[in-house]
């Protein structure tokens, strides 16, 4: 995963969405994946703010493509619809935003596929693996198999009282179904893709899922710690002691100088050049 990642976005090099960048004429430009989307909704000549779940737990998740042109300070936010199979969702998706994501990405796609070899390689296909591989491993590592979402609002909590818990039927590591698209698409499409810039790569080999290999949910341990300091004044030993340790230099200085006084004060008495008054 990460050496995919780094062939899209190197760190210190090029990225391959700078050639989309510069045919646009573009500031900005991002993908984007949103765990919670914040709606408006217009009450009566306010605005309240609420927030759903986009995950891709649920049927359907949202993906984001980022823009802003040279002469505009305001992003541009178009959403893509992926099903859990990965493709598309062209009911949510309208033609006019996967239109424009399409020309905005063109220089990166024709890119991607000059370097691939593939020339009908689907650079949407590729997002959503990352997007949802990054998901599940993540959650897996909290020992989950299905995310829980809570309702929230900029102006309260969390409302905790009411959690909607989603499935794992969309897991990609429990649902076989998804297994065999995911795990397909990782040995046909990405590690050959891999192989050329890594040719030591060992390219896995995958058991289907079954009840003895699948994901399952595991007690996970967090340890939390923090600093404690509590101000205490000093005994009167100690006290003297850092005392006199921080304040060595000037008590060793001026009594360098003292030293330096009383004997060209004595030298002077033993010449006969100072007399006592």
């Amino acid at each position: 995963m990460q050496v995919v990642l780094g062939l899209i976005a190197p760190p210190g090099e090029m990225s391959l969405l700078l050639p989309s960048v510069f045919a646009n004429n573009l500031t900005t430009l991002r993908l984007a994946y949103f765990g919670i989307v914040l709606i408006w909704f217009a009450l009566t000549g306010e605005a309240d703010v609420n927030s759903l779940p986009n995950t891709p737990a649920a049927d359907t998740w949202n993906f984001y493509v980022g823009y802003t042109p040279i002469d505009s300070i305001s992003e541009t936010l178009i959403p893509i619809t992926f099903l859990p199979t990965g493709d598309i969702d062209t009911r949510v998706t309208s033609n006019t935003s996967l239109a424009t994501a399409n020309n905005i990405l063109a220089p990166t796609t024709d890119l991607i596929r000059t370097i691939t070899g593939d020339p009908q390689f689907d650079i949407w296909k590729l997002f959503n693996w990352i997007v949802v591989s990054y998901y599940w491993i993540f959650l897996f590592d909290l020992g989950q198999t299905a995310p829980t979402y809570y309702n929230w609002t900029p102006a309260a909590l969390p409302n905790f009282t009411a959690p909607v818990r989603f499935t794992s039927q969309n897991n990609i590591f429990v649902n076989d179904t998804l297994f065999q698209i995911y795990s397909s698409y990782l040995l046909e499409t990405i590690a050959p893709f891999l192989k050329r810039y890594e040719p030591s790569l060992v390219i896995p080999t995958f058991l289907p899922l079954s009840d003895n290999n699948s994901l399952n949910s595991t007690n996970q341990v967090f340890l939390r710690s923090y600093a404690c300091v509590e101000r205490r004044l000093k005994g009167w030993i100690s006290a003297t002691v850092s005392v006199l340790v921080a304040d060595y230099a000037f008590i060793t200085g001026f009594y360098s100088l003292f030293i330096l006084c009383a004997g060209w004060w004595q030298r002077g008495r033993k010449n006969g050049t100072r007399k006592p008054q």
